[in-house]
């Protein structure tokens, strides 16, 4: 099996270090997590995280998604952002 064959099969293998553990901290939490949890996962602070989930949202490897929480939904207040696998990943 040539090299080209195996990363066809893992495409996020040829991220680079910083993204692939972020995507890879995504992957164990299992479910659509904010740049907190994921940061809880990696031990990086969340600024990195958010920089890294957002990247990875460009390439196309995260969809993002946006929700109010219910007892803190007021006008003015951030949505919580989280982050998920596309359907290529899953």
């Amino acid at each position: 099996m040539s090299d080209m064959a195996s990363c066809e099969k893992c495409p996020f293998m040829t991220l680079q270090d910083h993204l692939r553990e972020t995507l890879l901290a995504l992957i164990k939490i299992e479910k659509p997590a904010s740049a907190w949890e994921v940061s809880d996962v990696t031990g990086k602070c969340r600024a990195v995280e958010s920089n890294n989930l957002n990247e990875l949202t460009r390439l196309g490897y995260v969809h993002k998604l946006r929700r109010f929480e219910k007892k803190r939904h007021k006008p003015g207040n951030p949505r919580k952002v989280y982050f998920s696998l596309t359907e290529v990943l899953k």
